[in-house]
């Protein structure tokens, strides 16, 4: 499971190496390739020398333990990393985890190494048009209620989901098994205009009571810890209860202060509307347009996210003796188009010398 984590972070960091190169010495060519180059200059502010002729394996240097997993970070410092702009991020997952609801300052792709669950995205500007109903006994009778939001999306091992920054998202595992994900976000893309530092935002718990463990260089990351990293931490509980209409224990619990369970939790009743196996098939099989006429409701808030990598018959390169090599790009899921991202998986079958 290690290796294959590791090998799609190194093939996503020659890709991003590679396609930035090719925009920086296009910017003379035609007039069209002039907002890419500013695009790429900020990718490149603050860079080393790149060496893509020495890449080379790199494992988590920062852990944080939560209540139902745990969370990996790849040292963001590392020349190869810097090079690319972009930082990595494991997260594992146990069996009715919830990896807390947050949103990202840089567009990722998300890669599921191993189990199935599912994957909630708030997408701003965009109409909540799943309702859910629950049923409380209270006082011997039955309280309903009713819980609005956006389409939830199921994955499995081998997909990649490619989320646009600012997109508010929570996972959850509602497998048999770990989740385990490897997340590679896109610090150098313009939409983190700040600087080349990946920085989350929760909006529930407190992230930061997750215990730190430092595999190689101590104190590495360590703003990752001993912060409060949930936005609503710095509001007065009368403003939240206001503002979203809920009583003060309510607004109390928002903050999460005497949270100490960290970014992923245990949640056993998580009942949520799935969309039906055969309809997501479908809509996967027929594909969501891109270039639609009407506007934002058809590009954005219907937008295709997933994509899967490990079917075989999906392969671009193929052989038999050697293994298959599967590529992502913007024809094959679109959102890639508007992220400037692009993935790629080799599958290495297992020679036996002796067959030779």
């Amino acid at each position: 499971m290690a290796l294959r984590s590791f090998f799609f972070v190194a093939t996503a960091l020659l890709l991003l190496i590679h396609g930035g190169s090719a925009l920086f010495f296009g910017e003379q060519q035609e007039p069209m390739w002039q907002s890419l180059h500013q695009q790429q200059q900020h990718r490149l502010r603050a860079r080393t020398d790149c060496r893509v002729d020495r890449l080379t394996a790199q494992e988590p240097t920062i852990r944080l333990d939560s209540e139902a997993g745990r969370t990996e970070f790849w040292d963001r410092n590392n020349q190869q990393f810097q090079c690319a702009g972009v930082s990595a991020v494991r997260n594992t997952i146990e069996r009715r985890g919830l990896l807390l609801p947050h949103y990202n300052n840089a567009p990722q792709l998300l890669y599921v190494v191993r189990g199935r669950g599912v994957l909630g995205v708030v997408i701003p500007g965009c109409a909540e048009t799943f309702e859910t109903e629950t049923q409380q006994a209270q006082s011997d009778r039955r309280r309903r209620f009713s819980d609005r939001h956006q389409k939830v999306r199921q994955f499995k091992q081998g997909d990649v989901l490619a989320l646009p920054a600012g997109f508010t998202l929570w996972l959850y595992n509602n497998g048999d098994e770990q989740l385990v994900t490897v997340a590679l976000l896109d610090t150098g893309n313009e939409a983190n205009q700040l600087d080349q530092t990946f920085r989350n935002f929760f909006l529930a718990g407190t992230p930061q009571y997750g215990q730190q463990t430092s595999f190689r260089r101590e104190g590495a990351e360590e703003e990752q810890a001993g912060r409060k990293n949930n936005i609503f931490y710095g509001f007065e509980d009368e403003l939240l209860a206001e503002v979203f209409d809920v009583d003060r224990e309510t607004a109390a619990k928002l903050k999460g202060q005497d949270d100490r369970r960290g970014q992923i939790v245990r949640a056993e009743k998580f009942n949520i509307v799935l969309p039906e196996a055969e309809e997501e098939e479908e809509r996967r099989e027929r594909g969501a347009p891109w270039s639609a006429a009407n506007g934002l409701e058809e590009t954005i808030c219907s937008a295709k996210l997933r994509e899967n990598l490990d079917e075989p018959s999906r392969a671009d390169v193929y052989n038999p003796r050697g293994g298959r090599i599967s590529s992502l790009n913007s024809q094959k899921l679109p959102i890639l188009s508007w992220l400037r991202l692009s993935a790629e998986k080799g599958t290495l079958y297992r020679v036996k010398t002796h067959n030779l």
